[in-house]
Protein backbone atom coordinates (compact mmCIF):
# COMPACT_ATOMS: atom_id res chain seq x y z
CA UNK A 1 0.00 0.00 0.00
CA UNK A 2 1.37 3.37 -1.34
CA UNK A 3 1.28 6.34 1.43
CA UNK A 4 -0.62 9.14 -0.04
CA UNK A 5 1.09 11.88 1.44
CA UNK A 6 4.74 10.15 0.40
CA UNK A 7 3.41 9.39 -3.20
CA UNK A 8 2.40 13.40 -3.68
CA UNK A 9 5.92 13.84 -2.19
CA UNK A 10 7.41 11.85 -5.52
CA UNK A 11 5.07 14.11 -7.59
CA UNK A 12 6.15 17.22 -6.32
CA UNK A 13 10.07 16.40 -6.51
CA UNK A 14 9.24 15.07 -9.77
CA UNK A 15 7.72 18.21 -10.95
CA UNK A 16 10.86 20.56 -8.98
CA UNK A 17 13.47 18.22 -10.71
CA UNK A 18 11.94 18.93 -14.18
CA UNK A 19 10.78 22.59 -13.40
CA UNK A 20 15.27 23.25 -12.43
CA UNK A 21 15.52 21.58 -16.40
CA UNK A 22 13.64 24.44 -17.83
CA UNK A 23 10.25 22.70 -18.33
CA UNK A 24 7.29 25.09 -17.49
CA UNK A 25 4.49 22.83 -18.44
CA UNK A 26 4.24 18.54 -17.94
CA UNK A 27 1.86 16.44 -19.98
CA UNK A 28 -0.12 13.99 -17.81
CA UNK A 29 -2.43 11.53 -18.70
CA UNK A 30 -5.42 10.60 -18.27
CA UNK A 31 -4.43 7.85 -15.97
CA UNK A 32 -2.43 9.65 -13.35
CA UNK A 33 -5.04 12.44 -13.28
CA UNK A 34 -7.02 9.70 -11.70
CA UNK A 35 -4.42 8.12 -9.86
CA UNK A 36 -3.54 11.70 -7.99
CA UNK A 37 -7.60 12.05 -7.57
CA UNK A 38 -7.37 8.46 -5.88
CA UNK A 39 -4.29 9.42 -3.73
CA UNK A 40 -5.71 12.85 -2.46
CA UNK A 41 -8.85 10.38 -1.15
CA UNK A 42 -6.79 8.85 0.80
CA UNK A 43 -8.01 5.25 -0.76
CA UNK A 44 -6.68 2.14 0.09
CA UNK A 45 -6.16 0.64 -2.82
CA UNK A 46 -3.81 -0.20 -4.50
CA UNK A 47 -2.19 1.78 -7.38
CA UNK A 48 -2.29 -0.18 -11.05
CA UNK A 49 0.30 1.98 -11.67
CA UNK A 50 3.61 3.40 -10.14
CA UNK A 51 3.32 6.97 -9.40
CA UNK A 52 6.89 7.92 -10.81
CA UNK A 53 6.03 6.14 -13.92
CA UNK A 54 3.26 7.71 -14.70
CA UNK A 55 4.55 11.27 -14.66
CA UNK A 56 5.26 11.72 -18.42
CA UNK A 57 8.27 13.15 -18.99
CA UNK A 58 8.46 15.86 -21.73
CA UNK A 59 10.39 13.59 -23.80
CA UNK A 60 7.67 10.98 -23.92
CA UNK A 61 4.73 13.73 -24.15
CA UNK A 62 2.14 12.51 -26.49
CA UNK A 63 -1.33 14.04 -26.86
CA UNK A 64 -3.97 13.24 -24.18
CA UNK A 65 -7.32 15.39 -23.69
CA UNK A 66 -7.06 18.49 -22.40
CA UNK A 67 -6.80 18.28 -18.37
CA UNK A 68 -4.94 21.13 -16.41
CA UNK A 69 -4.26 20.90 -12.05
CA UNK A 70 -2.57 23.57 -10.58
CA UNK A 71 0.84 22.32 -8.06
CA UNK A 72 3.06 24.11 -6.05
CA UNK A 73 5.24 23.27 -8.89
CA UNK A 74 3.37 25.40 -11.04
CA UNK A 75 0.80 23.86 -14.18
CA UNK A 76 1.00 20.38 -15.34
CA UNK A 77 -0.98 20.16 -18.78
CA UNK A 78 -1.86 17.25 -21.36
CA UNK A 79 -1.93 19.80 -24.46
CA UNK A 80 1.85 21.04 -23.71
CA UNK A 81 4.21 23.21 -25.43
CA UNK A 82 7.02 21.70 -24.40
CA UNK A 83 5.73 18.35 -26.65
CA UNK A 84 9.00 16.32 -27.76
CA UNK A 85 7.55 16.75 -31.45
CA UNK A 86 10.03 19.17 -32.81
CA UNK A 87 8.86 21.85 -35.04
CA UNK A 88 8.88 20.81 -39.01
CA UNK A 89 11.49 22.96 -41.33
CA UNK A 90 10.77 25.41 -43.46
CA UNK A 91 10.22 23.83 -47.04
CA UNK A 92 13.36 24.91 -49.07
CA UNK A 93 11.15 26.66 -52.52
CA UNK A 94 13.45 26.66 -55.90
CA UNK A 95 11.23 28.33 -58.93
CA UNK A 96 11.59 26.40 -61.62
CA UNK A 97 12.11 28.67 -65.14
CA UNK A 98 9.81 29.35 -67.10
CA UNK A 99 6.70 32.27 -67.52
CA UNK A 100 5.41 33.96 -64.28
CA UNK A 101 2.02 32.28 -65.18
CA UNK A 102 3.38 28.61 -65.29
CA UNK A 103 5.94 29.31 -62.35
CA UNK A 104 2.70 30.56 -60.20
CA UNK A 105 0.72 27.33 -61.01
CA UNK A 106 3.62 25.34 -59.91
CA UNK A 107 4.20 27.21 -56.35
CA UNK A 108 0.47 26.63 -56.10
CA UNK A 109 0.69 22.93 -56.58
CA UNK A 110 3.84 22.94 -54.25
CA UNK A 111 1.68 24.47 -51.26
CA UNK A 112 -1.80 22.50 -51.70
CA UNK A 113 0.47 19.01 -52.04
CA UNK A 114 2.33 20.13 -48.62
CA UNK A 115 1.52 18.21 -45.90
CA UNK A 116 1.73 21.01 -43.07
CA UNK A 117 -0.97 22.70 -45.11
CA UNK A 118 -2.75 20.29 -46.05
CA UNK A 119 -3.36 19.40 -42.39
CA UNK A 120 -4.22 23.17 -41.24
CA UNK A 121 -6.54 23.54 -44.24
CA UNK A 122 -10.46 21.35 -43.74
CA UNK A 123 -13.53 20.64 -45.65
CA UNK A 124 -12.31 21.71 -49.22
CA UNK A 125 -10.74 25.08 -48.73
CA UNK A 126 -7.47 25.56 -50.64
CA UNK A 127 -4.45 27.33 -49.77
CA UNK A 128 -4.28 31.18 -50.32
CA UNK A 129 -1.54 32.13 -52.40
CA UNK A 130 -3.42 35.55 -53.32
CA UNK A 131 -5.24 37.65 -56.07
CA UNK A 132 -4.36 39.62 -58.50
CA UNK A 133 -1.88 40.61 -61.53
CA UNK A 134 1.23 38.95 -62.12
CA UNK A 135 2.76 42.06 -63.52
CA UNK A 136 1.68 43.99 -60.57
CA UNK A 137 3.62 47.02 -59.45
CA UNK A 138 2.69 46.50 -55.87
CA UNK A 139 2.50 43.50 -53.68
CA UNK A 140 0.07 44.19 -50.73
CA UNK A 141 0.59 41.82 -47.54
CA UNK A 142 -2.34 41.34 -45.42
CA UNK A 143 -2.90 39.97 -42.00
CA UNK A 144 -3.13 36.10 -41.43
CA UNK A 145 -6.39 34.67 -43.55
CA UNK A 146 -9.94 35.06 -42.07
CA UNK A 147 -12.35 32.50 -41.60
CA UNK A 148 -14.70 34.84 -44.35
CA UNK A 149 -11.36 35.10 -46.31
CA UNK A 150 -10.48 31.52 -46.38
CA UNK A 151 -14.29 30.67 -47.56
CA UNK A 152 -13.82 33.32 -50.33
CA UNK A 153 -10.67 32.14 -51.30
CA UNK A 154 -9.36 35.84 -51.31
CA UNK A 155 -7.71 38.27 -49.13
CA UNK A 156 -9.66 41.47 -48.27
CA UNK A 157 -12.93 40.75 -48.42
CA UNK A 158 -15.88 42.76 -46.46
CA UNK A 159 -15.42 45.70 -44.62
CA UNK A 160 -11.68 45.57 -44.79
CA UNK A 161 -11.55 45.31 -48.38
CA UNK A 162 -14.06 47.66 -49.05
CA UNK A 163 -11.70 50.31 -47.20
CA UNK A 164 -8.81 48.87 -48.98
CA UNK A 165 -10.18 49.60 -52.32
CA UNK A 166 -11.32 53.23 -51.40
CA UNK A 167 -7.66 54.03 -50.41
CA UNK A 168 -6.26 51.98 -53.86
CA UNK A 169 -8.46 53.76 -55.80
CA UNK A 170 -7.41 57.69 -54.15
CA UNK A 171 -3.80 56.03 -55.27
CA UNK A 172 -4.44 55.86 -59.30
CA UNK A 173 -3.59 52.24 -58.96
CA UNK A 174 -5.87 49.85 -60.95
CA UNK A 175 -6.26 45.92 -60.48
CA UNK A 176 -3.26 45.66 -63.17
CA UNK A 177 -1.46 47.28 -60.89
CA UNK A 178 -1.70 45.45 -57.66
CA UNK A 179 -1.41 41.99 -56.06
CA UNK A 180 -2.82 40.93 -53.04
CA UNK A 181 -1.85 38.47 -50.41
CA UNK A 182 -2.11 37.28 -46.97
CA UNK A 183 1.27 36.73 -44.49
CA UNK A 184 -0.05 32.77 -44.12
CA UNK A 185 -1.36 30.56 -46.56
CA UNK A 186 -3.63 28.82 -43.92
CA UNK A 187 -5.30 29.85 -40.42
CA UNK A 188 -3.07 29.04 -37.13
CA UNK A 189 -4.09 26.04 -35.17
CA UNK A 190 -4.43 28.37 -32.23
CA UNK A 191 -6.98 30.75 -33.89
CA UNK A 192 -10.94 29.82 -33.09
CA UNK A 193 -13.77 31.55 -34.67
CA UNK A 194 -14.08 34.11 -32.09
CA UNK A 195 -10.38 35.20 -30.97
CA UNK A 196 -7.88 36.89 -32.98
CA UNK A 197 -4.96 34.52 -34.36
CA UNK A 198 -1.62 34.72 -33.04
CA UNK A 199 0.75 32.56 -35.22
CA UNK A 200 3.63 30.39 -33.15
CA UNK A 201 7.03 31.37 -34.38
CA UNK A 202 7.33 28.24 -37.20
CA UNK A 203 4.21 28.52 -38.90
CA UNK A 204 5.24 31.79 -39.40
CA UNK A 205 8.62 30.46 -40.82
CA UNK A 206 7.12 27.33 -42.32
CA UNK A 207 5.18 30.09 -44.70
CA UNK A 208 7.87 32.56 -45.01
CA UNK A 209 9.41 30.92 -48.04
CA UNK A 210 5.64 30.68 -50.31
CA UNK A 211 5.51 34.17 -49.63
CA UNK A 212 9.05 34.86 -50.86
CA UNK A 213 8.51 32.93 -53.47
CA UNK A 214 5.67 34.65 -55.01
CA UNK A 215 7.37 38.08 -54.20
CA UNK A 216 10.16 35.96 -56.67
CA UNK A 217 7.48 35.45 -58.92
CA UNK A 218 6.00 38.63 -59.31
CA UNK A 219 8.71 40.89 -58.97
CA UNK A 220 7.00 44.11 -58.46
CA UNK A 221 8.71 47.71 -58.01
CA UNK A 222 7.74 48.05 -54.08
CA UNK A 223 6.06 45.87 -51.41
CA UNK A 224 3.28 47.11 -48.67
CA UNK A 225 3.24 45.29 -45.33
CA UNK A 226 -0.19 45.79 -44.00
CA UNK A 227 -0.14 45.66 -40.12
CA UNK A 228 2.11 44.27 -37.47
CA UNK A 229 1.69 39.99 -38.75
CA UNK A 230 2.69 40.94 -42.15
CA UNK A 231 6.07 42.53 -41.01
CA UNK A 232 6.74 39.83 -38.46
CA UNK A 233 5.99 37.40 -41.70
CA UNK A 234 8.31 39.39 -44.10
CA UNK A 235 11.27 40.49 -41.46
CA UNK A 236 11.09 38.22 -38.55
CA UNK A 237 10.75 41.26 -36.08
CA UNK A 238 9.01 41.91 -33.27
CA UNK A 239 8.61 45.47 -33.30
CA UNK A 240 5.52 46.94 -33.28
CA UNK A 241 4.03 48.12 -36.58
CA UNK A 242 3.87 52.16 -34.56
CA UNK A 243 8.01 51.91 -34.68
CA UNK A 244 8.16 50.65 -38.28
CA UNK A 245 5.29 52.11 -40.19
CA UNK A 246 6.45 54.62 -42.73
CA UNK A 247 10.13 53.98 -42.96
CA UNK A 248 11.45 51.94 -46.19
CA UNK A 249 12.52 48.56 -46.14
CA UNK A 250 13.47 46.13 -47.82
CA UNK A 251 12.69 42.51 -48.75
CA UNK A 252 13.95 40.14 -51.20
CA UNK A 253 15.88 43.77 -53.03
CA UNK A 254 12.48 44.74 -53.04
CA UNK A 255 11.54 48.27 -51.17
CA UNK A 256 9.45 47.30 -48.15
CA UNK A 257 7.09 50.15 -46.94
CA UNK A 258 5.15 49.35 -43.35
CA UNK A 259 1.78 50.18 -42.89
CA UNK A 260 -1.20 50.13 -40.45
CA UNK A 261 -3.77 47.17 -41.74
CA UNK A 262 -6.94 49.01 -42.91
CA UNK A 263 -8.47 47.24 -39.82
CA UNK A 264 -6.80 49.80 -38.02
CA UNK A 265 -8.55 53.00 -40.11
CA UNK A 266 -12.43 50.59 -39.32
CA UNK A 267 -11.66 50.80 -35.74
CA UNK A 268 -10.43 54.07 -35.41
CA UNK A 269 -11.20 56.21 -37.91
CA UNK A 270 -10.36 59.58 -36.77
CA UNK A 271 -8.53 61.99 -39.42
CA UNK A 272 -5.57 61.91 -37.98
CA UNK A 273 -5.20 58.55 -38.49
CA UNK A 274 -6.50 58.08 -41.89
CA UNK A 275 -3.48 60.95 -42.46
CA UNK A 276 -0.69 58.35 -41.13
CA UNK A 277 -2.02 55.92 -43.18
CA UNK A 278 -2.42 58.26 -46.22
CA UNK A 279 1.11 59.67 -46.12
CA UNK A 280 2.55 56.05 -46.37
CA UNK A 281 0.51 55.59 -49.59
CA UNK A 282 1.66 58.94 -50.62
CA UNK A 283 5.35 57.42 -50.44
CA UNK A 284 4.76 54.30 -52.15
CA UNK A 285 3.27 56.67 -54.82
CA UNK A 286 6.30 58.60 -55.23
CA UNK A 287 8.44 55.54 -55.30
CA UNK A 288 6.47 54.27 -57.95
CA UNK A 289 6.56 57.94 -60.09
CA UNK A 290 2.81 58.62 -59.63
CA UNK A 291 1.32 61.91 -59.71
CA UNK A 292 -0.05 63.51 -56.17
CA UNK A 293 -1.91 66.51 -57.04
CA UNK A 294 -1.68 69.33 -53.97
CA UNK A 295 -6.03 68.26 -53.09
CA UNK A 296 -3.97 64.72 -52.33
CA UNK A 297 -1.77 66.06 -50.48
CA UNK A 298 -4.12 68.13 -48.13
CA UNK A 299 -5.95 64.43 -47.53
CA UNK A 300 -7.20 64.75 -43.61
CA UNK A 301 -4.97 67.33 -42.68
CA UNK A 302 -8.53 69.67 -41.45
Amino acid sequence: MIDPADAIEVLLEELKRQKAEGVLRVGVSSESIQLLKTLGAGSAAKPSTPLKSAILSKETIKAQPSKTFETRAGVVNSNSDASATPAPSPPVVTLPSGTKLEQMEWLQKVVSDCEQTRRHLKNGIKPMLGFGSLDAKVVLVGDLPSIEELEAGRPFVGDVGVTLQKILKETGLTDKDIYLVNSMVWRPETATPHQKAVPKDWEISFNKPYLLSLLKIIRPQCVMALGQQAVHALKETKETISHVRGVWQEVEGIPLMPTFHPNYILNSPSNANKRKVWEDYMKVMEKLGLPISAKQRDYFLK
